[in-house]
């Protein structure tokens, strides 16, 4: 009977440890591989829009979603009220928690809606996260966050991709989902983060960011270094390169004639 006992005992663990490890086996399962090109970013002086790629493997039946953010700033934005029928600007409004730069990809694009329970991609997430100074009602705040993203998108700085990610089937097993970001120009030195978030059902199983810089080089990083560490020198060197335009521009107009001819006038 002891036997017995042991046995049972035993069976049941054994039973157990199977359930809770095919329980968790799709989480597991879901862990994706996920590479970033190119991770180091040089912004010259003709620099252009830069072309970021990524490709990632994840488990059939489930979605994806890539992000690219920038670092959170603080900035002000000249916020525009409303008398009557006429729109006037306003006071400036201080935008806290906001990131520099958002661009977002997806498998599904009922993920960047924000219509979720748990809403943590997208416009929507980012919404719940910044702040405003200021008194503003809901919907105040509401339609000022809308303007803020639009007057972001016309700067190529805020971008969500309407249409969704076609995946590919790489193996039995695994899907492929690959795509790009275009960044702008006008991009600013500092750290990026790419991420990839694996989703089923509208929860997020699993999550890896890889981590991307830009960087100035050759004359503009010259010029941000000169006045930061030497704001004197850059000052005097500004002037000077000033007076020498003025009076270039002025050896072209003489030649030119230009002023004498109005003066004969």
């Amino acid at each position: 009977m002891k036997l017995a006992g042991r046995a049972m005992r035993q069976l049941f663990i054994l039973c157990t440890g199977c359930w809770f490890a095919g329980g968790f086996f799709p989480v597991w399962a879901a862990t994706p591989s996920f590479t970033v090109k190119p991770d180091f970013i040089r912004i010259g002086a003709f620099h252009e829009a830069t072309k970021v790629t990524f490709q990632a493997e994840i488990p059939h039946g489930f979605d994806a979603v890539v992000e690219i953010q920038g670092e959170d700033v603080e900035e002000d934005v000249l916020r525009r009220v409303r008398h009557w029928d006429m729109w006037m600007n306003g006071e400036d409004t201080l935008v806290k928690g906001a990131p520099n730069l958002y661009m977002a990809a997806n498998t599904d694009p009922g993920l960047l809606s924000g219509s979720g329970t748990k809403i943590s991609w997208g416009y929507r997430a980012m919404e719940l996260r910044i702040s405003f100074s200021g008194r503003m009602n809901p919907r105040e705040r509401k339609l000022f966050f809308e303007e803020f993203c639009l007057l972001k998108e016309r700067r190529h700085l805020y971008h969500i991709q309407k249409k969704a990610i076609e995946p590919n089937h790489s193996s039995p097993e695994l899907t492929l989902v690959q795509g790009f970001f275009k960044l702008p120009s006008n991009m600013i030195p500092g750290s990026y983060d790419v991420t990839l978030s694996v989703v089923r059902d509208g929860q997020m199983i699993s999550r890896k960011a890889v981590p991307i810089r830009a960087v100035m080089v050759g004359i503009p990083s010259l010029i941000d270094s000169l006045a930061e560490k030497h704001s004197l020198l850059y000052g005097c060197t500004s002037v000077f390169i000033a007076l020498l335009a003025g009076l270039f521009v002025g050896l072209i107009f003489e030649r030119l004639g230009i002023g004498k001819r109005r003066e004969s006038h």
